[in-house]
């Protein structure tokens, strides 16, 4: 007995999302080890501070909240990378993921997997908003078909 067409999408969908949900999980496994790796890091701090300041309270020392820097970029390569990509643009503007694309084209950096990619995308982002609170690019942003932000340089007639 033949399956109907419908059921064959369904079928193919089913798979396909099965497939995300395997590779998630992994991302999940490789990202707990490294809070697990970052968590005895920390115990063994713990543990040295204590021996050296035992009166002090180290529950209430605020963490510093960070986010990844890019592979292997200089602390403000990045940041010409970025405007190097807006001035090529020549005001039109470009996405995110366009500007991150450039970056490791032209920072000649080496991502290997999923992990790399969303660290250097995440690091592309959060430059350009402090870049944008600085005034140094202007967000483009049409909410209405929710295009995602696009990015110029100020002045470049867009």
């Amino acid at each position: 007995m033949a399956i109907s067409v419908y059921t064959s999408l369904l079928v193919k969908d089913y798979k396909r999302k099965a497939g995300e949900i395997k590779a998630l999980r992994k991302e999940l496994r490789e990202a707990a080890k490294v809070v697990l790796k970052k968590e005895r890091e920390l115990a063994a701090l713990r543990t040295i501070i204590n021996a050296r300041e035992p009166d002090l309270d180290l529950e209430s020392v605020k963490p510093v909240a960070t986010y990844p820097k890019a592979l292997n970029l200089k602390w403000n390569r990045l940041t010409v990378l970025i405007l190097s990509c807006l001035r090529e643009a020549k005001g039109v503007p470009v996405g995110n993921v366009f500007i991150a694309d450039y970056v490791i084209e032209k920072g000649n950096l080496a991502v290997n997997d999923r992990t790399a990619l969303m660290a250097i995308r995440l690091s592309v982002r959060k430059r350009i908003n402090n870049l944008a609170a600085d005034g140094k690019v202007i967000g483009h942003h049409d909410k209405k078909t929710n295009t995602g932000a696009r990015w110029t340089l100020p002045g470049s007639g867009k």
